[in-house]
């Protein structure tokens, strides 16, 4: 078995932060070239939810594809 251990960085982090509750795994392991295993194990760490968005709960998406306005479901 294999380990690796990456050091990340302040920016990584607040990527994450910022950009895995919305766009998931898949597109955050693509923006920053880092193996997918290794975001979802940082996420993990950090406590971080990827939330699934489905298209009728989103209103703008950017012509880079980035989700701008969440529509808020009553729970």
């Amino acid at each position: 078995m294999v380990y690796i251990r990456r050091l990340w960085t302040k920016e990584e982090i607040n990527f994450l932060r910022q950009f895995y509750p919305r766009m998931g795994p898949n597109w955050c392991s693509w923006v920053l070239n880092i193996p997918i295993f290794l975001v979802e194990k940082k996420s993990k760490e950090l406590g971080l939810v990827y939330r699934r968005v489905k298209e009728k709960d989103y209103k703008r998406v950017s012509d880079k594809g980035v989700i701008l306005d969440i529509k808020k479901r009553k729970i």
